[in-house]
């Protein structure tokens, strides 16, 4: 696994190789990644204080799982994490905190510390590790990763995890250092994908979050914004009229199509799956015989598409993009404004998918129509 930053639309992003670790870092701590107490329960019952603690009594178990949730964090990343972890006798849940009270009382403790540590907007990755206090990483690494790191949502896992484990950090913004020969002590696990491993093979979902990049480097000149009824998309170019820059997928996701359109001259589109909502982007006029991908093709977030260009009904070299919310290739009535969504979280998984879609859709009409205001 490897993470490289580029500057997208203002935010630096990395590019995770591994979609599970990827999601996992940008999900919600309360997200219940489709497992329930029960579900969970008897799987983790040889792991951890699980074992040590509780002897593995699945009555015991559902109560902490319950403590945990009731307080605001997920069962599935709680019990994935303490497995991860393993029992230390010298720490609480987790191993991040003294052991408080009880082991239900711990339990609350600890979740009430998740819960702050992912609203914490003042933290950094933990660079180090306390049981290994050697400053190995560049600090070009550094740099890169603390502006990464401030730019994670409050409320996600990622803020808990990157700042609470110095192997988790090495694992998204150092991968190297998880390797004797980097960190000088030992070979380090590697924490995030192993919860995510752990939640998929409890046969746990994506948590339904993503977060779409900008499908151009900075610097871009947007040169027509969307207009309801109109023009379904925003016309992106490069920093010089005439410029030829590289597209990339803003997340990831299949090929739906890719061909050649008398309108959109060189185009692809991609299919993007997030829990239960469907995405769909569309880049448009690339410069003929540039795209990489066909129909049927994985992509990974970040990955090169193709070349902007002129092809089809254009009138200069740029990138003519579409984000449909479901898939409806062509279908205009399910456009959006990308700019209301490029660089920032998305939900789409959760109990709301339908009622946000349909609220979406009644603003969008209203917007349509030249009505202004909440719909």
């Amino acid at each position: 696994m490897s993470s490289l930053f580029v500057l997208l639309g203002g935010l630096y992003m990395p590019l995770i190789e591994d979609g599970n670790v990827r999601n996992l870092v940008n999900s919600r701590v309360s997200d219940s990644f489709g497992l329930s107490v029960d579900d969970i329960a008897d799987k983790v019952k040889n792991y951890g204080r699980f074992s040590a603690w509780l002897g593995g009594d699945v009555t015991k178990i559902k109560r902490v799982l319950n403590i945990v949730k009731d307080n605001g964090v997920s069962p599935a990343f709680f019990a994935s994490y303490e497995k991860t972890e393993g029992y230390n006798s010298s720490w609480g849940w987790l191993n991040h905190t003294r052991p408080q009270g009880d082991y239900y009382q711990d339990a609350e403790n600890v979740a009430k510390w998740i819960v702050s540590q992912s609203n914490n907007t003042t933290d950094k990755p933990a660079w180090i590790d306390a049981g290994n206090p050697k400053d190995f990483v560049p600090q070009s690494v550094k740099n890169e990763g603390n502006k990464h790191f401030a730019s994670l949502p409050k409320g996600t896992i990622g803020r808990v995890i990157i700042a609470g484990t110095a192997a988790a950090t090495w694992e998204v913004y150092y991968p190297k250092g998880l390797l004797k020969e980097y960190n000088g002590v030992q070979d380090y696990g590697k924490p995030i994908t192993s919860i995510a491993k752990t939640i998929k093979d409890w046969g746990g979902a994506s948590s339904g979050s993503i977060q779409f990049i900008w499908p151009l480097k900075e610097p871009f000149r947007i040169t027509q914004g969307f207009k309801p009824g109109i023009h379904f998309g925003i016309d992106m170019a490069g920093p010089n009229p005439g410029d030829n820059v590289d597209i990339f997928a803003i997340a990831d996701g299949t090929v739906s199509r890719s061909d050649v359109s008398t309108s959109y001259g060189e185009v692809v589109y991609i299919t993007h799956n997030e829990g239960e909502q469907i995405w769909e982007s569309v880049y448009a006029h690339m410069v003929a015989g540039s795209r990489t991908v066909s129909e049927g093709d994985t992509v990974s977030q970040g990955q090169k598409l193709g070349v902007t260009g002129n092809t089809g009904q254009s009138s200069g070299v740029h990138l003519h993009f579409e984000l449909h919310m479901g898939r409806w290739t062509q279908d205009k009535r399910f456009a959006v404004d990308p700019e209301e969504y490029l660089g920032k979280e998305v939900d789409g998984g959760d109990d709301d998918t339908k009622k946000n879609y349909v609220h979406l859709l009644r603003r969008t009409n209203m917007r349509r129509m030249g009505v202004r205001g909440r719909a």
